[in-house]
């Protein structure tokens, strides 16, 4: 029996059960199904006499002392097969043009686009390709609700959780983001904010920080790269730091459990990019945020969250992608990778990417698209060396392609590449590069909002 808590510091309950779904074929291959089970449970490290006797049910099972068979609860019970049945949705990769990265500047007709009114014509088009790989957004409300400091939401604790957030400070205030303030659909979130020798919020038209998260399933925002450290440098900076979990991370796992049986014809990834505007729109509403700007920077899955976010909300003025993605038509088998797999098969974040597996070269779109339609607006990107999940020069020569973008605005130097000698992980020396560029950016007219997905 594979055992677990969902929401324990030192667990990965997605990993857990790729490792049930991949060890269930041997056994039952074997003719010993029913003796490998899992059982996934709410709480922290420890266990308690629920738990042992569980476990001691699952021995007399096996050993045919009971009946009692073990649930096998799944909270990630996703495959591409399976949505694919589900949706009915079968898409031919031969219907798709082969392209390489080189197209940026041709239009429909391929003639040369030179201007640019004629780029806008181009991104229009592909905003219409990102949205049917993000797939069919729902209808939804927003409540515009109240966005003063002291009107802020109940917070998780209305509705219990088992994961600790980071506290307050004498020097960090918090306060409690939620529907009330027209987060979303029924989103949680916090705000922390720096606080002056009085206790009282430093000044009232700060910058904000959104923290979007890596893939870390069982801990959502408070994930293993120092997160409360991180929050305290940049409110000791002068931003206010917003966080949240994605779907299917943390507090939200079982929201994603059937995510697809829901919505059989969206995306997770849709749904975070949803998310990531719910974020802006409920603080452009707080009376002591600056949303004259807003910055998004992401590490890992917050950074891909992060780029199709801000390739289509205008309202975000750039953007930080540490370790966010590599070109997908590029992604294939030989480099070594999980290649679009990691997408439609492994994660379940885009499944219509699924059909073109083997055929790459024919995806609709690609990521120097999507940097592009971020043209003009700032766009830095850090692409660690060692990334064993992207390859750099493959990286470089689509950040180069999207350049031109940037270029025909007349703007080429508001989209970089840093490149440390480091492999993909949240160090030091990519904080700071972080920290550098957001001020240079901040700092050039006047403070801004900052959304950091990280």
């Amino acid at each position: 029996m594979l055992s677990t808590a969902i929401s324990e510091g030192a667990s990965n309950p997605w990993g857990i059960e790729e490792a049930y779904h991949i060890t269930k074929k041997v056994y039952e291959f074997l003719g010993a199904g029913d003796n490998l089970a899992i059982r996934s449970r709410y709480g922290l490290h420890s266990v308690c006499v629920r738990d042992m006797e569980d476990y001691i049910d699952f021995f007399d099972y096996v050993f045919k002392r009971n009946n009692h068979k073990p649930e096998n609860r799944l909270f990630f019970d996703y495959s591409f097969e399976r949505w694919r049945d589900l949706s009915g949705e079968m898409i031919n990769p031969n219907g798709y043009q082969v392209k390489d990265l080189d197209d940026l500047l041709t239009d429909a007709s391929n003639n040369l686009i030179n201007t640019v009114n004629g780029w806008e014509t181009k991104k229009s088009e592909i905003k219409k390709k990102l949205q049917w790989a993000l797939g069919d957004e729902p209808p939804g409300v927003i409540n515009h609700g109240p966005g003063s400091l002291s009107k802020g939401g109940r917070g998780e604790n209305s509705f219990g959780s088992f994961l600790e957030r980071p506290r307050p400070t004498p020097e960090m205030g918090m306060m409690a983001v939620s529907p009330y303030n027209g987060f979303g659909d029924q989103l949680f979130g916090y705000l922390y904010y720096p606080l002056d020798e009085k206790g009282d919020l430093k000044n009232n038209d700060l910058p904000v920080v959104i923290y979007l998260h890596e893939y870390d399933y069982s801990k959502g925002f408070n994930s293993y790269h120092q997160v409360e450290s991180l929050f305290r440098s940049i409110v000791a900076r002068g931003y206010a730091v917003f966080a949240f979990d994605m779907i299917g991370f943390g507090n939200r796992i079982e929201e994603g459990t059937r995510f697809y049986n829901r919505y059989p014809h969206w995306s997770k990834m849709g749904k975070m990019v949803v998310d990531v505007r719910g974020a802006v729109d409920a603080l452009v509403n707080f009376d002591f945020i600056d949303s004259t700007k807003i910055f998004v920077a992401g590490y890992s899955l917050g950074a891909t969250v992060g780029l199709y976010a801000t390739a289509l909300d205008e309202r975000i003025a750039g953007v930080v992608s540490v370790a966010g993605f590599t070109p997908m038509r590029l992604n294939t088998p030989d480099k070594g990778t999980e290649g679009i797999k990691a997408y439609s098969h492994l994660h379940g974040l885009l499944p219509r990417l699924g059909f073109f597996v083997g055929n790459e070269s024919r995806i609709p779109y690609d990521f120097h698209e999507v940097l592009a339609c971020i043209a003009p607006r700032p766009l830095l990107v850090i692409a660690p060396v060692m990334d064993k999940d992207a390859i750099l020069p493959d990286v470089e020569y689509c950040v180069n392609e999207a350049g031109k973008i940037f270029a025909l605005y007349g703007v080429p130097e508001n989209i970089q590449v840093f490149s440390p000698d480091d492999y993909n992980r949240d160090s030091p020396e990519m904080r700071d590069k972080t920290y550098e560029w957001l001020q240079d950016k901040l700092t050039a007219n006047k403070p801004a909002a900052i959304l950091y997905i990280w």
